[in-house]
């Protein structure tokens, strides 16, 4: 399932918010802090998913407990921080499906231009291996770029108090999108 998230540039984590700092609409890094701390299951997965950002759960929330406000509750900077290492994760997703599909699509037009007696299921897996080590090297390339801002979202967490559960649970997706994605295209190959 596609994110269709653009990538947003990410600074270098900043110093650690303290708890008597507050944003602009007056909540505190304890309060920011409780909502990451006091994240459901559901939510966790749709913060991953892309589904929802951390500043709308603030939202949802400070509606909640006072209904009809319509305020929007700012993030402090690390919360930023952290949706813009999110925003790289889809946007790494969404390089990762277009190289793949390029790829596909090449072996497709490569096995398609044979003539029809040299269309063997044998010349397709033939095909597909020969871009085997693009393939490798395209997945070490998403594999370190994942790595790296799951390892910034964690020390981004982990300078703020807060649990690297987040951090865990994106890599935890990211490792079975792509499980599922490998097992998916081959059984296609071999099916």
């Amino acid at each position: 399932d596609a994110a269709g998230s653009t990538a947003e540039t990410a600074s270098a984590p900043a110093t650690p918010v303290q708890s008597s700092d507050t944003t602009a609409t007056g909540a505190t890094a304890a309060q920011t802090s409780e909502l990451l701390a006091s994240l459901t299951h559901e939510e966790m997965e749709e913060l991953i998913s892309g589904s929802t950002t951390l500043e709308q759960l603030t939202q949802q929330r400070a509606e909640a407990a006072d209904p009809g406000t319509g305020s929007t509750t700012a993030l402090p900077e690390y919360e930023q921080q952290l949706q813009a290492l999110i925003n790289q994760l889809y946007a790494v997703k969404a390089r990762a499906e277009s190289s793949l599909n390029n790829t596909i699509q090449s072996a497709t037009a490569e096995y398609k231009a044979l003539p029809a007696a040299k269309q063997t299921k044998s010349r397709k897996i033939a095909i597909v291996m020969g871009k085997a080590s693009e393939l490798k090297a395209m997945e070490a390339s998403c594999d370190k770029e994942v790595d790296d801002i799951v390892n910034q979202m964690r020390a981004l967490l982990t300078q703020n108090g807060q649990s690297t559960a987040l951090a865990d649970e994106a890599l935890a997706a990211y490792k079975a999108q792509k499980s599922e994605m490998v097992s998916s295209l081959t059984s296609k190959l071999y099916g």
